[in-house]
């Protein structure tokens, strides 16, 4: 069934006016308009303070807020005016900078609302920028994640990614595709002219396999860009009083843990947003892995255990100052399959334990020597737990690679499907005509991505997950 046409589309040439800046009071609020009419309503609504003032696109322009008709001044404000082509939305547009008061916020949009403008739904700006080719669809979603970044890196790769990552990512393996599509559509044309003037069919398996290639590395970057974008689950583990909580609390950087000498202080699971290297992370601390001694204490174990089964990283204490038990090497065990940090902590006291032990029952185990009541080595943890989330290349990583979401995920995953079938329609010899049903799918499927090919329902989804305003 198909779906109903976005409102946004219905209603593309109504004048639309918003909120830019937070709600509430402040120094400066802004209150933008996009849409044929805005001139018209500046013109209403602004009256610019001298015979020398006027108002110019792309200048702003000090005066008076007036209500229309009766000509009562609101207040002294800034507007500008951003004739179209050259603006935001590619319409024209108008920002109008007044002080921050509710008072006044809410008696400007009840007078732009009586003159003919609706309030803007949300993201509708961008989503006229993006109908007008101001950006594609992977650019207007980095706009949202500049607005939502939590950490200084999450702002750079969103800033880069505005910029057109993506889009530059995803252009080799398209316009390889692109030239296989036309050589193989010029032989068809050719074979229905003049059979007998046709071309041989061009070589289809080199170009195929180098545009598969290229985007399994799309694909496999896209674990990465998970872990950038939305945080990767950092879980502190190991026996009780081994100093998972003092560990927690030098990673986080404030005493969010209790710590005593008393093994098993730690009873519930606590969590804390935090970063590693500008990578967002949510750390946990854990209660201490032991036989419970109560139905509080045996609850706390059960979480713990549930974390460890999600966690992306895994943290391992070992308290270096005690002999091996059978315990620690039961933990370690534990551990193997998923990717872990050996923390051996403690090393301030004198040491019972040596890295060279853990190496021999988990190879694969990274192990940092620290000591969390001075702070030795955890500039090392903190540096291995990056290495681990960021890969073997680190910062080194592309930065697009930020923003590659789930959505693009899956169509590069569905690209690749209709590639595989390209393969073997190619490997049965079947016609071209079978080799360019399975190329266009591929097409599109990439095109979905930027937007060149994207229904009205997945806008739709895409935009109403921004801000009003934006």
């Amino acid at each position: 069934m198909a779906s109903m046409q976005s409102p946004k589309l219905v209603h593309l040439r109504d004048t639309i006016f918003a909120l830019a800046t937070p709600p509430g009071r402040g120094a400066i609020a802004v209150v933008r308009l996009s849409g044929e009419d805005t001139r018209a309503l500046l013109d209403q609504v602004f009256l610019p303070s001298g015979k020398l003032n006027q108002v110019e696109s792309h200048r702003a322009c000090f005066g008076r807020l007036v209500r229309p008709g009766s000509g009562e001044v609101l207040d002294e404000v800034i507007a500008v005016f951003y004739q179209s082509p050259r603006s935001y939305t590619g319409q024209d547009m108008a920002e109008i900078s007044i002080h921050g008061s509710p008072v006044l916020e809410a008696q400007l949009a009840e007078i732009l609302a009586q003159s003919g403008a609706r309030p803007a739904q949300p993201g509708e700006f961008t989503f006229r920028a993006f109908l007008a080719g101001k950006m594609d669809l992977t650019q207007a979603e980095a706009v949202r994640d500049l607005i939502e970044a939590q950490t200084d890196l999450q702002a750079r790769l969103a800033r880069d990614q505005l910029l057109g990552g993506t889009t530059a990512a995803l252009r080799p393996a398209r316009q390889a595709l692109l030239a296989l599509i036309a050589r193989l559509e010029a032989t068809v044309e050719f074979s229905e002219d003049d059979p007998l003037e046709a071309p041989p069919p061009p070589p289809v398996r080199p170009s195929l396999e180098e545009i598969v290639a290229q985007l399994s590395r799309l694909k496999a970057a896209f674990l990465s860009s998970a872990v950038r974008r939305s945080g990767a689950a950092v879980v502190i583990a190991g026996k009780p009083n081994a100093g998972k909580s003092s560990i927690f609390n030098r990673l986080v950087g404030a005493d969010r843990a209790i710590v005593t000498e008393e093994p098993g202080t730690t009873r519930d699971l606590i969590s804390e947003r935090s970063e590693v290297r500008g990578l967002p992370v949510h750390l946990y601390d854990t209660a201490g892995i032991r036989q419970p001694s109560n139905a509080i204490e045996s609850i706390g174990i059960e979480k713990c255990s549930a974390a460890i089964r999600g966690a992306d990283i895994l943290v391992v204490v070992i308290d270096a100052s005690i002999p091996w038990d059978a315990s620690d090497r039961d933990l370690l065990a534990e551990s193997a399959g998923k990717t872990t940090i050996v923390a051996l902590n403690k090393t301030d006291l004198p040491s019972r334990k040596e890295a060279g032990e853990i190496g021999d029952v988990i190879p694969s185990h990274r192990i940092v020597e620290v000591s969390a009541l001075t702070g030795r080595g955890m500039e090392d943890l903190s540096e291995a737990i990056f290495q681990a989330l960021a890969g073997p290349e680190g910062q080194a990583a592309p930065d697009w690679v930020a923003t590659f979401r789930h959505r693009h995920e899956s169509c590069v995953h569905a690209a690749l499907l209709a590639l595989e079938g390209c393969r073997e329609a190619a490997a049965s010899s079947l016609s071209e005509e079978y080799l360019l049903y399975h190329l266009h799918q591929a097409l599109e499927q990439l095109d979905r991505i930027t937007g060149a090919s994207t229904g009205d329902d997945l806008l739709d989804t895409i935009f109403s997950t921004f801000c009003i305003g934006k």
